[in-house]
Order: structure tokens, then sequence, then C-alpha cells
């Protein structure tokens, strides 16, 4: 079987596990917390559907980077709030239950939103925009693999606690193991394309990482702790969405490796951030 074939179902896997984890993990009482500050949520919503997405356009079309690094960033552009948010909120001594209740809101929201906001962002990309990319099929894809595990899980820690601890160390590790399988096949496969990807592209990744945090930062409130949660929310793209866009729609792509070298450098900036910030009390 080649790598290609099985990026696909190690993709899904990855996903819906990471997933089910985030609702085995999170209380009702979190998300309906979120729910009681409006303006923070409205807040956050400008600055990951609307305010990211436009600024990391921008940096593509200031690189004027290749087409196909390009739709990468676009599709990560379009995915908030990676599920391992909270816990780089948790190091960096941010407000927890802030960064979970605002990832599950904003995992819901990306199932229907990111896929159009995808097909926005195309538009205004030169040489993205007669993509083929099937925004119904996507939606659906995204409804199986993020909302379905994501229902679950939330019912299963609502219904019967006990087990959902239970179940959230397993699920968790496997999903993460998975994850690593399926980016060392990809980066083994297309490792001279990775190493050909230079210093423009990964200094591009850096402000596209850089920029959206600080906005998010900027519009987390008055408290330190929920800048802390609503920043790195916002800075740390969602790496699940992203590569399960990449591998539905660019299979056999540089986009997918694109993908996975962006989430490469948010994840290692979002820890340098976090681990800065937990020797600074909020």
């Amino acid at each position: 079987m080649s790598v290609d074939a099985l990026i696909r179902p190690l993709t899904v896997i990855t996903v819906f596990g990471l997933v089910l984890g985030v609702g085995l993990r999170v209380n009702f009482s979190e998300i309906v917390a979120a729910t009681r500050n409006p303006g923070m949520v409205a807040r956050s919503l400008l600055a990951n559907f609307v305010i990211a997405p436009l600024a990391i356009l921008g940096i593509a079309l200031i690189f004027e980077l290749p087409t196909d690094v390009s739709i990468g960033m676009m599709l990560m552009a379009a995915a908030p709030f990676a599920p391992m948010a909270p816990a780089f909120v948790g190091i960096g001594k941010g407000n927890v239950h802030v960064a979970a209740g605002h990832m599950v809101i904003f995992c819901v929201l990306a199932v229907f939103l990111t896929p159009p906001l995808c097909r926005l962002l195309f538009t205004m990309l030169p040489g993205a925009g007669e993509v083929e990319f099937d925004v119904g099929a996507i939606i659906v894809s995204l409804l199986i693999t993020v909302f379905a595990p994501l229902a679950i899980g939330l019912a299963i820690h609502e219904f019967a606690p006990k087990l959902a601890a239970r179940l959230l160390r397993p699920v968790n590790v496997s999903s993460l193991v998975i994850l690593v399988v399926a980016v060392v096949l990809i980066f083994s496969d297309q490792h001279e394309e990775l190493s050909a990807l230079g210093v423009i592209v990964f200094s591009a990744m850096i402000l596209s990482t850089e920029i959206p945090l600080a906005v998010g930062y900027a519009l987390g409130g008055p408290g330190t702790d929920t800048r802390r949660a609503i920043g790195m929310g916002t800075g740390v793209r969602n790496l699940g969405i992203g590569l399960l866009i990449a591998t539905d729609s660019f299979a056999g792509t540089p986009v997918v490796l694109a993908v996975l070298a962006y989430s490469l450098v948010l994840i290692l900036l979002g820890l340098a951030h976090a681990a800065y910030w937990s020797r600074r009390a909020p």
C-alpha cells in the first residue's frame, strides 16, 4: 500500500480520536460559562474567522509563496483552536476553562464555517481561484469526523464521567501515536520537498502564527489569563481539521506537506510562548 493510501485513514482516525478526547475532557459547564461572555466570544470569532485568515492571506500574498504552499496555509487559516491549545494555555498559566469552552464552540463552528471560508480565501489567492473544492462534501466529512466524536465524548463525560476519565488517556495517547506515524510517513516520503520549502516559506509561517496569536491576545479581554487563552487558541490553528481537508481534497500534492510544515511551526511557537508565560504570573 502506498503512503498516499495510508495517510487518509490515519488522518481520519487521528482527528476522530483527538476530538473525542476533547469531548471526554470538557465539562458542559465550561461551554456554558464561555457563552455567558458574549463579548469575548464575539471578539474571539472576529479574531479567528476574520482577522487571522485575512492576515495569513496577506502574508502569503506579500511573500509571493508557491500556490500549493499558500493553499495549505489557507486551510490552516480557516481552522481555529487546535485541540492542544488548552494544554498549552495550562502550561502558560492562562485560563484553561475559557480555552476549553471556546475550543468546543469553535470545533462546532468550524464544521460549518471552515469549508466556505477556505473557498473564499482561494478566490483571493492567485492561481487558486479555480481549485476544485467541494464545500458540501467537506462539511459532511467534518460532521462525521469532528462533530460526531465531539458529541459522543461530551455525552460520555456528562452521563458516565468515570468512564470518560478512564477513556481519556488511552484515546489521547493512541491518537497522538497515530498522528506521529502519519507525520513521519509524509515527511519520509516528501523530505526533499520539505527541505526545498526554504527560509522564505518558513518565515511566512512564523509570521502567520505570531500575528494571529498577537491579535487573539489583544482581543482576549482585560485579564491576562483570558488573553493567553484566546491568543493561544487564535495562534495555534487546528492541525486536525487542516490535515483532514488537505487529505480529502489535495491528496498526493505538496499542499499536505505545507499543512504539516505550518503545523510544526505553530506547535513549536505555541510551546515557546507557553514556556515564556509560565515564568510570568498572569
